[in-house]
């Protein structure tokens, strides 16, 4: 498969592409069963990872913590 396609898929899924570039490579997984499926298989993934993965909760002493460790002195 073409290296390149994947890299724009994701650069396409991170908000990183030009609307031009965004519009060809929309158009090339509309006229290619295989980046279609790439295409898919990589916004699948990504929500599982936004939508279903449980996070472990953060409590507000960690959270003190980092603000702690980032206050200017």
């Amino acid at each position: 498969m073409d290296k390149s396609i994947q890299q724009r898929i994701t650069l396409f899924f991170d908000n990183a592409l030009k609307e031009n570039d965004r519009n060809d490579l929309l158009n090339q997984v509309k006229n290619d069963p295989s980046y279609k499926k790439l295409f898919e298989k990589e916004q699948h993934m990504r929500e599982v990872i936004k939508n279903k993965l449980k996070r472990p909760s953060v409590g507000p002493d960690l959270i003190q913590s980092i603000k702690d460790n980032f206050k200017i002195q």
